[in-house]
């Protein structure tokens, strides 16, 4: 029933992965290949969790994933960067923010909002998600500055 919409969300998740990617080679960068090796255990988990039963818990799963792509991206948007930069980042937190708004109200009509109590134990989950993600991610993007820095980038 939701297949249509999440389809078109990844779409838009692939868009937003050949844009980045295009920036990054522009400037001489080279982008990284496996970017979710740090929280990808984690994302399986989530993913394993929507598995286990119908539309429900996949909408559930993919919240907590789009809070945090949402909050990433919002913040690397609010930030200075050149132009097309910004024009890439502004468009990919606003997707982020309209999936996160649909899963959101999508997941009220199924009961299973914010003020419920698999809601709440959700919103547990994607708080300590995005935590832990952010944690990581900061881990490997010290380690890359480390290796740019070895070859004198």
């Amino acid at each position: 029933m939701y297949r249509r919409t999440l389809e078109e969300y990844r779409g838009e998740h692939e868009r937003h992965i050949i844009q980045l990617t295009r920036l990054i080679q522009g400037s001489g960068g080279t982008p990284i290949e496996a970017s979710h090796i740090p929280s990808g255990a984690f994302k399986l988990a989530v993913r394993a969790i929507g598995n286990l039963g119908g539309d429900r818990a996949v909408l559930l799963a993919f919240k907590s994933n789009e809070g945090q792509s949402r909050d990433k991206y919002r913040r690397h948007a609010d930030r200075p960067h050149a132009p097309d930069v910004a024009d890439v980042l502004r468009r990919a937190a606003n997707d982020e923010e309209k999936h996160y708004a649909w899963v959101s109200a999508t997941l009220n009509q199924l009961d299973a909002g914010r003020d419920t109590a698999i809601g709440k134990v959700e919103g547990a989950f994607e708080t300590a998600h995005g935590k832990m993600a952010d944690v990581m991610e900061s881990a490997e993007r010290k380690v890359m500055q480390s290796v740019d820095k070895l070859r004198g980038k």
